[in-house]
């Protein structure tokens, strides 16, 4: 009887610390690549845009961030 109460005990603790694993986390929101646009100076996210980089060009393709300071793709950004 203790032995069964013992893995009870341990499987309601399990199962609580799973919900409150859950409940206290908030998903962070997706978002792709960004196109920077200078005459503007603003960052468009084209996660759903079907898209290439032309690496014949030394510019910069897209953003991983909306800021000019994050990790970059080389190239020319050409809508498909």
């Amino acid at each position: 009887m203790k032995n069964k109460l013992s893995i009870l005990l341990r499987a309601g603790v399990f199962t609580l610390a799973a919900v409150f694993a859950f409940a206290f986390t908030q998903p962070k929101p997706q978002q792709g690549p960004f196109v920077y646009d200078p005459l503007t100076d603003t960052f468009t996210d084209v996660s759903g845009v079907n898209y290439q980089c032309n690496m014949a060009f030394e510019e910069i393709c897209v953003y991983l961030e909306p800021n000019l300071e994050s990790e970059t793709i080389p190239g020319r950004f050409e809508e498909l």
